[in-house]
């Protein structure tokens, strides 16, 4: 009875081997070659690299692009000033206009400096003060005429171009003005007050500082 039952354990041994065989044999679901243990490989297939390649192609077309853009545009900008430039060169009638203009600024600034340091002086007399007041009003009066003819003789595109030159001396011809007649008026007092005409004096040396800077700039652009 043993020795049945010994052989009915040996037979179905000798038949589940087999199948387990087979079973190991089997490649797994998807087509893939079973892994060692009956795991699936993880191992992905190389990348290729042409989707890199071709973006950064493309980015070097686009960096090349806008640095063509860049230069034409940089070229275009220097043509243009290029033109203008010649559109409003000086005669030179008008280079020795505003060498004069600039001159006669200066002038102007200088006695406006001594004027000031005068009427802070106590020594100083009211007919020195007057006598400083007419010199420094006749340049002022010099200075407007050569502005004048300055602005006569400039072409309609030349002062489009120095339009913002021609406001800002405009400004100070008004401020040297306004301050002329404050200390004409301050020196018709009997007791005229000596810091007022000192202040007066100063701010029109002021006005004629950046008038005569205008007169050099403009002279730069147009030569």
């Amino acid at each position: 009875m043993k020795r049945n039952g010994m052989f009915a354990i040996l037979v179905a041994a000798l038949l589940m081997v087999p199948g387990l065989e087979a079973q190991r044999g089997q490649r797994p679901a998807g087509g893939g070659q079973g892994a060692p243990g009956g795991r699936q490989s993880t191992t992905q297939p190389p990348r290729m690299g042409s989707n890199s390649t071709v973006g950064s192609g493309t980015r070097d077309r686009d960096r090349t692009y806008d640095r063509d853009r860049l230069h034409d545009q940089d070229y275009d900008r220097a043509r243009d000033r290029d033109r203008i430039h010649q559109d409003i060169l000086a005669s030179d009638v008008q280079r020795d206009q505003l060498r004069s203009c600039a001159q006669s600024a200066k002038t102007a600034r200088q006695q406006a400096r001594d004027m000031q340091k005068s009427a802070k002086r106590s020594q100083t007399s009211l007919a020195q003060m007057t006598q400083g007041r007419d010199q420094l009003r006749t340049q002022i009066q010099t200075m407007q005429q050569q502005h004048q003819q300055l602005m006569q003789g400039m072409t309609a595109q030349q002062r489009i171009t120095m339009q913002e030159r021609i406001q800002t001396m405009e400004q100070a011809q008004e401020r040297v003005r306004n301050q002329m007649q404050n200390m004409e008026n301050e020196l018709s007092q009997a007791e005229p007050n000596r810091n007022r005409i000192a202040t007066q004096a100063q701010e029109m040396e002021r006005a004629m500082k950046e008038w005569e800077k205008q007169y050099r700039q403009m002279t730069s652009d147009m030569t």
